[in-house]
């Protein structure tokens, strides 16, 4: 397109274009932009902030259980910015070899007990991951990895089961934990 994103100028031209594609289409436009080499702002002009109705932040975070975003709003034009949440990122397998990547469970990033329920469906994911563990099973790990007492599991437990993180089966006259996760299928064409 050949313009300068420091310019307002050349910025309010993209802008112009973007508020036309919007009327034209009677559609929405999501423009994805990147920070300044601090993360403190986006790069440019602040004429496309301006413009914005809303600002979304994403912030990748790497975890021994999967990839994660930290979701977070940093501008609302009229109303109270969102709470900010996290998502899983689950890697599908494409046609060719190739691979993409999905929005998984998402989760609030501020629950009490989140780290342990984190801590708990990587026990499931790295330690019981064929098999399953029993719930004794899985408070020994758990206790024993030093991530937190009987009754922090028991809490964590409690707040995890319901989620869609975790499913339990029964094998055998007995419930066996694991960590949930995303099968997708290769979309043929």
């Amino acid at each position: 397109m050949g313009v300068d994103e420091n310019s307002a100028r050349d910025m309010g031209v993209v802008i112009a274009g973007f508020d036309e594609l919007k009327r034209s289409a009677e559609a929405t436009v999501l423009i994805i932009h990147h920070t300044r080499k601090d993360g403190a702002t986006e790069r440019g002009s602040s004429a496309l902030r301006g413009a914005a109705d809303v600002m979304i932040a994403c912030e990748a975070q790497e975890r021994l259980d999967g990839a994660r975003v930290r979701l977070t709003c940093t501008k609302m034009k009229d109303d109270e910015p969102f709470k900010p949440f996290g998502a899983i990122l689950e890697k599908v397998s494409l046609q060719q070899g190739r691979s993409s990547l999905l929005i998984g469970n998402t989760f609030d990033i501020f629950a009490a007990g989140a780290e342990h329920a984190d801590k708990i469906v990587e026990i499931l994911e790295t330690k019981f991951a064929d098999k399953g563990a029993t719930h004794g099973e899985l408070k020994k790990e758990f206790v024993s990895s030093g991530a937190g007492s009987e009754s922090t599991l028991a809490r964590a437990w409690r707040d995890l089961r319901n989620t869609d993180r975790v499913r339990s089966e029964t094998i055998n006259g007995r419930a066996r934990h694991f960590a949930a996760g995303v099968s997708v299928s290769p979309v043929s064409s």
